[in-house]
């Protein structure tokens, strides 16, 4: 179960990120959604089997349905923008479509993996071995994912592939458990794994019709480290998207001229030109242009994915002999980081960060690496969407966040807006007078095609830039400069394709107060339903300390998928092997309970590792995996879930004394599971993006400091006292 159940999650997650044009922060709403409709399949099958006699049929039934169910699940996320919601390519969900579009694929899927574990369970006779041998599989199925799946299956043959292992996984248990009814069991599975084979080797051919309801004429889909890579023409015009944003078409003369002639007014000597991101071959074909007047330009280009950069020269081509050209394979922050040489023009042509791997080359931190390669009158030049005819308050949050991470690092900048805003920035002045840009475009021969003396005199007339400037200051005070780890920007991004309003601090305030409270009132609730009225402080505090462990443990989660994008760029690549790690590190905990449990008081240990979970999260979590090493950010990650681990099952063994076995377990489960919803959401949507990751982590240090404190005030020293009475007796 544990395998299928990480592949099934990981094939989703890399299908949603299309729809979300790359946004990672819905992870985290959809991990909450996943874990909140398996518990509701778990309490669904404790119902199932106190009315019916559990046997393995329900096993086999559950097996089939998760298949055939996974395979609608692609199939709807792939449908559902375009048929139900009629939204257009490149834009992202609003607020309804987006909770929509991740409720749906997982309303039978989740529930499913969640009545499997009960039934398993039921036949294994162990909670705790269950949710061992269930990690254990995750862990397999992580590494599987990231060393097979990844690389040489498309989602059908995935689906398809693990579909034939869990069918023949079911048909040994079937062998080894059923006796009535074997061989119509058998019969069915087979029918079952013949008709998953077929799938796989039809699968090609499925996910191109599935594609062109989307896109227009699909030449060619490949699967990157990245994200999903599709080429398609129209009407001769050939366009490439990365999970769902339109990177560069052979039609960008109109936007790619202007950007690379008034980049070159800003300083008029320039030779040595970087850019990152964009489009390549057409820099090149203006630069060729420019070049006739005996100017020597050397472009070097920065391009992370090998998969990307050999389609685009399928595809668009970028020969050229007139100039010179580099083209590396790397990442740009690395590239950045090593490479001594300087620049007289640095592009970044990013268009918008959707994403917390756009937003990467767009904050602060890699400004002030940039800063370091440029020549003393070198100019780095960001290019932003925008339209003058409509502009929401979001895109100007995000710009005026944008400009102040530029300005802690460059003192001269200027904002040009038109059908995009253009931001140039310099150590030294920048030219603005419309009189000496036109005499310098003269001189250089820029003058020609789309840049005209017209266009330059109104794009740098000075009542376009103050208007722009008023508007961007005027609002500047209620945002922060944009960081690796606080993408604010991300935020209003995102905020401008959802269409909701951007609340005020205050109400901020008041909206973290509600969701605490709200969170607090439900434990209440589920402790009051499952003890039917008979509540105890104890067991009480016991289960808050559960709701703040499962809130650390999501915590952990989140801020590990946003760090790892920070600094690899590629959880489309790895997300299935940091949730294996994480598995695998709750499994170890959980079998590591049993050992402490042996030597150590319960009531002791739960408050000792409560402090754990606190102390790791505020000092020692955040900056161990911003230490830039694969190796050690995965041992962080799995550190951190062993420690959850252990606590839950602690927790659980003591909260037995208050309750039966079955109470506690769904009760610890129950209030795990609500914190990890809460965290998921609350984390991911809100407290990362505007108060940034260090301010996630302190809270969930926070919240399990106070749960911590509560439990020695409330239940040890109750303890202490009721021992201190036995032995004076």
């Amino acid at each position: 179960m544990g395998f299928s159940s990480i592949i099934f999650e990981t094939v989703l997650i890399r299908e949603l990120l299309e729809v979300f044009l790359g946004n990672e922060f819905f992870i985290g709403v959809f991990l909450g959604v996943w874990l909140f409709l398996i518990a509701i399949g778990s309490y669904t099958a404790t119902k199932f089997i106190e009315k019916f006699k559990c046997n393995i049929s329900f096993l086999m039934i559950s097996s089939i349905a998760l298949i055939v169910f996974s395979m609608f699940s692609i199939v709807l996320i792939r449908l559902a923008p375009n048929f139900l919601f009629n939204l257009p390519k490149g834009c992202m969900p609003n607020l309804s479509q987006y909770l929509a579009l991740i409720f749906l694929p997982l309303a039978t899927v989740s529930p499913l993996l969640g009545f499997q574990f009960v039934i398993l369970c039921k036949f294994l006779g162990s909670f705790r071995e269950t949710y061992y041998l269930e990690s254990l599989g995750s862990l397999f199925g992580g590494l599987a994912f990231n060393f097979i799946f990844a690389d040489f299956f498309d989602p059908f043959q995935s689906i398809a592939i693990v579909g034939i292992i869990l069918s023949l996984s079911t048909s040994l248990i079937i062998l080894a458990k059923k006796r009535d009814g074997r061989f119509l069991s058998l019969l069915f599975l087979s029918f079952l794994i013949i008709s998953l084979s077929i799938i796989a080797a039809k699968s090609k051919e499925l996910d191109k019709k599935l594609l062109e309801s989307s896109y227009d004429n699909v030449l060619e889909s490949e699967y990157s480290k990245y994200g999903h890579i599709i080429v398609v023409e129209k009407q001769g015009e050939i366009s490439i998207y990365q999970n769902g944003v339109l990177l560069l078409t052979s039609e960008a003369r109109e936007s790619t001229e202007p950007l690379i002639k008034l980049s070159l007014l800003q300083n008029q000597e320039a030779k040595k030109i970087l850019l990152i991101g964009g489009n390549f071959p057409e820099s090149v074909k203006v630069l060729e242009e420019i070049s006739k007047s005996n100017r020597g330009f050397k472009l070097s280009y920065i391009e992370q994915d090998e998969k990307l950069l050999s389609l685009i020269e399928r595809y668009l081509g970028y020969f050229s002999t007139n100039i010179k050209t580099e083209i590396v394979s790397t990442d740009p922050r690395k590239y950045l980081e090593e490479r001594d040489e300087r620049y007289d023009l640095i592009i970044v042509d990013i268009s918008s960060p959707t994403s917390i791997v756009t937003n990467r080359y767009l904050t602060k931190n890699f400004f002030s690496k940039i800063r370091d390669k440029l020549d003393q009158e070198g100019v780095l030049v960001i290019r932003l969407r925008y339209s003058e005819g409509y502009s929401s308050e979001e895109r100007d949050r995000e710009i005026a966040s944008i400009y102040l991470a530029l300005n802690e690092t460059f003192p001269n900048i200027v904002m040009l807006p038109n059908a995009e805003v253009l931001i140039f920035s310099k150590k030294t002045k920048l030219r603005k007078n419309p009189g000496e840009l036109l005499k310098i475009a003269n001189d250089t021969k820029l003058i020609s095609g789309i840049v005209n003396e017209n266009y330059i005199s109104y794009r740098f007339s000075k009542f376009n830039l103050e208007n722009f400037e008023k508007k961007i200051f005027s609002i500047i005070n209620f945002v922060k400069a944009n960081e690796d780890l606080r993408p604010e920007a991300v935020y209003h991004q995102s905020l401008i394709f959802i269409d909701i309003t951007s609340p005020s601090p205050g109400k901020n305030s008041f909206l973290l107060i509600a969701l605490l409270f709200f969170a607090s009132l439900m434990i209440l609730i589920f402790h009051k339903i499952f003890f039917k009225g008979k509540v105890k402080k104890e067991s009480f505090i016991i289960n808050f300390m559960v709701f703040t462990t499962g809130f650390a443990a999501m915590s952990f989660s989140v801020v590990s998928i946003v760090v790892f994008q920070v600094i690899f760029g590629y959880i489309y690549h790895k997300i299935a092997l940091l949730t294996a790690v994480f598995m695998a590190g709750l499994a170890f905990g959980t079998y590591l309970s049993n050992f402490f449990a042996k030597k150590f008081k319960l009531k002791i240990l739960l408050a000792m590792f409560e402090f754990s979970i606190a102390l790791f999260s505020i000092f020692l979590f955040l900056p161990g995996i911003m230490m830039a090493k694969e190796t050690i950010f995965f041992t962080l990650v799995f550190i951190s879930a062993a420690i959850v681990g252990l606590n839950i099952a602690i927790a659980e063994n003591l909260l037995e004394r208050y309750s039966s076995i079955e109470e506690a377990s769904a009760l610890i489960y129950g209030s795990d599971l609500l914190g990890a919803c809460t965290a998921s959401i609350f984390i991911s949507i809100y407290i990362i993006p505007l108060l940034g990751v260090k301010a996630a982590m302190n809270l969930s240090g926070v919240m399990n400091f106070i749960s911590g404190l509560l439990f020695i005030i409330i239940v040890l020293a109750k303890f202490e006292a009721t021992t201190s009475k036995e032995a004076q007796i």
